[in-house]
C-alpha cells in the first residue's frame, strides 16, 4: 500500500468502499484466471463445493459491496427524489444489469436444426441457462438487488429479520428438493435461480455497515464508525455461519459405512449395469444389417442426386446454347436446377429417385427416437417399472450366485476363493434357464404385466413400430402367395438331403423385405430401451436423501469432538483418487447444512458475510482513518462493472498464448501480464471519466 497523497477522490465517495471493491475485483481476476491452471494453483485459490476457500469469499465480498453501495446511492436518491421515482430508477438499473448478464454469459445452442429446435420444450431450452449461466455473479447481483429493494430503507432490525426469513425460505426450498435439483446435471452455479435468498445475507449486512459508516460521517467529519461493534458483529455472523454447519456432521460416513456403501450401492449398480450390457449386446448386433441397408440406401440416393442435378444443369445449359463440357454453369442455372430437383424428387417424389427419397425419409424418421415428455402419472409408472426391473435383475443375480456356490461346492471348489470353471459356468446358465426360482418367476410375472403399458405410453419407438407393422400387414395382404408345390416337386421332407440343405441355404440367404426388416429393427430398439430402464431414476450417491431433515438422535450420540462443525476453510475428509481407485468420494453425503457455493447453502454466505464485514473493517481503518490507498484498487473499484465485463475479453486473449499445463513461472507471469493489461484498459476509462454503472 502507498502512503503518498492519492488523487482527489470522486465527490461523495467512501474511499474504503472503493478500495475494498477494487481489492475484490483483483481477487476475482486472480482466482478466475488461475482456475484454468489448477496444477500450479494452491487449493485455497480454487472454487470448491464442500467448504469455503479464499476463492469462495470473493463473490460474498461483491454482494457485500453491492448492498453497501445500494443503500448509499438509494438513500441519496430517496432524499432528492420522490420514493416512487427512486424505486423506478433502481428497477430500471437492475433490468439493465440483467441485460448485461444475458450478454456476458452466453449459452450453448440448444439445437443444431430447426426440426430439432421445434421438438424442445421451454425447459429443455432454458433449464441450463437459468440454472447456471444466468445465475452467475451478475445475475445474482441483479436478483438480490431486486429482492432487497423493498427493505432497503427499513430499520436494521427489520433487515436482520429479512436475512433470517430468506435463509429459512432457502432451507425450506432445499427440503422440498431444491438442493438435490441444484446439484444434479446441469449443475447449478452460485446457488442457482433461488440463490438470491441466501445472497441476501451479505448484501443486507453491507447495507447495515453502510448505516454505521454514513451515520458516523454525518454526525461529525472527525467521528469514526463503531469499530468495536463492526468487529464484534463480524465475529458473531461468522460464528452463526459456523454453527449452522453442526448438523452436517450427521452426514459423515465412517470407514465401515463407506465399505458397506461401496458394496451395497456402487457395486450393486455395477452389477445391474453389467446385466443390462449383457442383455443388450446381442440386440445391438441385430441392428447392424438394417443400419447397413439404410446407410447403403442413403449413399445410393446421394450419388443419384448428384447425377440428376448434373443432368438438369446440362439440359438447362443446352437450352441456352451453352456447352456443358467447355463452359461453367451460371449461378442462375445452378439455382434453377437445384429448385427443379428439390421440387420433383424431394417434395413430389417423382420417378425412381423420388421413390428412393421417400423411402429413405421414412426409414430415417422411423428410426429416430421420439422425445417422450411423461406426465406426472407416466413418470410414476416409469420409476415403478425401473425399480421392479431392477428387483428382477437383483433376484436373478442372487439366484445365479446361489447356483454358482452350489455347483462349486459339489466340485470341491471354494466359492469365496476359487474361480468357476467353464463347465460350471455353462451349468449355471443351463440350470438357471430351467429353474430360475420362485422369486425370479414371480417378479418376472409382475414386470410382464407392466410392459405393455410402458411400451404404449413411454417407449420412444412405439408409434413408429405400430405404423411399420400396419404397413407390413398391408404389404403382405397385397402380396400374391407363392404357388404350392406341384406333383412333380417332392415335398421337403421327402427330398434328398443335399436338396434340403440347398433350400435352407437359399431361404437363409434370401433377404427379408425392407419393411419387415424395419419392423424387426424397431422391435429390437424398443427392447433395448426396455432393457435399459433398470438404471432409470437412480439418485446421485454423493447426495443425502434428506439434505435438510438430519437425524438429531445421531448428532446427540456423537462425541463432542464430532458434534462441532469443521473448520469452514479446510476441506472435509475425502478419498483421494490417487490412492482409492474405486469410486473415490467425499467421506460424507452432500447436504444443505454444509458450506457450498454451488447450492448457495445458508451456512456459506452467512460465514462469508461475517468475513466480508471483517475485511471491510480492515479497509475502513487503513483507508478512511489512516488515509492509505492502492491506486490499482481505486481504478478497479470505481469502475468495477467495466472491469468485470472486460475481464474475459482481455485476459481471455492472454490465455491464448498460455498452454494448458504451464510451468509455474510462466502461468503466474501470464497472470501479471493480464492484470497489467486490465489496469491499462480500466485506467484509460478512468482518465477519460468513463464509468459504467448499473
Amino acid at each position: 500500500m502507498s502512503t503518498t497523497a492519492p488523487p482527489p477522490a470522486l465527490p461523495n465517495r467512501i474511499v474504503s468502499l472503493d478500495q475494498f471493491r477494487g481489492y475484490t475485483v483483483f481477487g476475482m481476476f486472480l482466482v478466475n484466471y488461475m482456475s484454468s491452471y489448477k496444477d500450479i494453483t494452491p487449493n485455497i485459490l480454487l472454487h470448491h463445493h464442500t467448504y469455503t476457500s479464499y476463492a469462495d469469499l470473493i463473490m460474498p465480498h461483491f454482494l457485500f459491496c453491492v448492498g453497501f453501495a445500494f443503500r448509499l446511492t438509494f438513500g441519496r436518491r430517496d432524499y432528492k427524489e420522490s420514493p416512487a421515482k427512486a424505486h423506478w430508477r433502481v428497477v430500471r438499473r437492475i433490468m439493465g444489469l440483467m441485460l448485461v448478464t444475458f450478454s456476458v454469459y452466453h449459452i450453448s445452442r440448444p439445437a443444431n436444426t430447426w426440426e430439432q429446435f421445434t421438438q424442445l420444450t421451454f425447459w429443455d431450452v432454458f433449464e441450463q441457462p437459468i440454472k447456471s449461466r444466468w445465475s452467475n455473479t451478475l445475475g445474482q447481483i441483479a436478483m438480490t438487488s431486486l429482492w432487497i429493494l423493498p427493505w432497503l430503507r427499513t430499520s436494521i432490525r427489520t433487515r436482520i429479520m429479512v436475512m433470517i426469513c430468506s435463509g429459512v425460505a432457502h432451507q425450506v426450498a432445499c427440503y422440498y428438493g431444491y438442493f438435490l435439483w441444484a446439484n444434479t446435471s446441469p449443475n447449478g452455479v452460485d446457488g442457482g435461480p433461488l440463490g438470491f435468498l441466501t445472497w441476501t445475507i451479505p448484501s443486507l449486512l453491507g447495507t447495515i455497515a453502510c448505516d454505521w459508516v454514513v451515520n458516523a460521517r454525518e454526525a461529525s467529519p472527525q467521528r469514526h464508525a463503531p469499530l468495536k461493534k463492526m468487529f464484534c458483529w463480524s465475529i458473531v455472523v461468522m460464528l452463526i455461519g459456523w454453527l449452522l454447519t453442526f448438523p452436517a456432521r450427521t452426514y459423515d460416513i465412517s470407514p465401515p459405512e463407506m465399505a458397506e456403501l461401496k458394496e451395497d450401492h456402487y457395486r450393486h449398480r455395477d452389477r445391474i449395469n453389467d446385466e443390462i450390457k449383457a442383455m443388450n449386446k446381442p440386440l445391438h448386433e441385430k441392428l447392424k444389417p438394417f443400419n447397413k441397408y439404410v446407410g447403403d440406401l442413403a449413399g445410393k440416393v446421394t450419388k443419384q442426386d448428384y447425377e440428376t442435378k448434373q443432368e438438369i444443369v446440362a439440359g438447362l445449359m443446352k437450352a441456352q446454347d451453352l456447352n456443358p463440357e467447355t463452359t461453367y454453369p451460371t449461378e442462375q442455372i445452378v439455382a434453377t436446377a437445384i429448385e427443379e430437383w428439390e421440387t420433383k424428387y424431394v417434395e413430389n417424389h417423382e420417378g425412381e429417385l423420388g421413390e428412393l427419397h421417400q423411402q429413405l425419409e421414412y426409414y430415417q424418421e422411423s428410426l429416430k427416437a421420439e422425445t417422450v415428455l411423461p406426465t406426472e402419472e407416466q413418470e410414476s409408472l416409469k420409476v415403478t417399472v425401473a425399480r421392479k426391473y431392477e428387483n428382477v435383475l437383483t433376484a436373478e443375480i442372487e439366484r445365479k450366485k446361489e447356483l454358482r456356490n452350489q455347483l462349486m461346492t459339489e466340485a470341491n471348489l471354494d466359492p469365496e476363493k476359487d474361480e468357476p470353471t467353464d463347465e460350471i459356468k455353462k451349468k449355471i446358465i443351463e440350470q438357471f434357464t430351467q429353474e430360475p426360482g420362485e422369486t425370479v418367476t414371480g417378479l418376472r410375472a409382475e414386470l410382464a404385466e407392466l410392459k405393455p403399458q410402458y411400451m404404449e405410453q413411454l417407449s420412444p419407438y412405439y408409434d413408429d413400430l405400430v405404423e411399420a407393422q400396419t404397413r407390413l400387414a398391408s404389404t403382405q395382404a397385397d402380396t400374391v402367395p407363392e404357388p404350392e408345390a406341384t406333383a412333380e416337386e417332392a415335398p421337403e421332407d421327402e427330398a434328398p438331403e443335399e436338396e434340403k440343405k440347398q433350400k435352407k441355404k437359399d431361404k437363409k440367404e434370401k433377404p427379408k423385405p425392407p419393411q419387415q426388416q424395419l419392423v424387426e429393427h424397431l422391435e429390437v430398439l424398443a427392447e433395448i430401451d426396455w432393457n435399459s430402464i433398470p438404471s432409470y431414476g437412480w439418485s446421485d450417491l454423493k447426495l443425502a436423501e434428506n439434505p435438510v431433515a438430519f437425524d438429531f438422535s445421531r448428532w446427540s450420540a456423537l462425541p463432542l469432538s464430532e458434534k462441532i462443525g469443521r473448520n469452514p476453510m479446510e476441506r472435509p475428509p475425502y478419498e483421494d483418487s490417487k490412492v482409492v481407485d474405486y469410486h473415490a468420494r467425499d467421506a460424507f453425503y452432500w447436504n444443505a447444512w454444509m458450506m457450498s457455493q454451488r447450492a448457495g447453502t445458508v451456512a456459506y454466505p452467512t460465514f462469508a458475510a461475517g468475513a466480508s464485514l471483517l475485511m471491510y473493517l480492515l479497509f475502513y481503518i487503513l483507508c478512511d482513518m489512516w488515509g492509505w490507498q492502492v491506486p490499482l484498487f481505486r481504478t478497479w473499484g470505481t469502475n468495477a462493472l467495466a472491469a468485470y465485463v472486460l475481464f474475459e475479453l482481455v485476459c481471455g486473449a492472454v490465455k491464448q498464448f498460455v498452454p494448458r499445463d504451464p510451468v509455474w513461472w510462466f502461468g503466474w507471469g501470464s497472470l501479471a501480464v493480464g492484470l497489467f493489461l486490465m489496469w491499462l484498459v480500466i485506467r484509460g476509462l478512468e482518465k477519460n471519466k468513463i464509468y459504467i454503472r448499473m
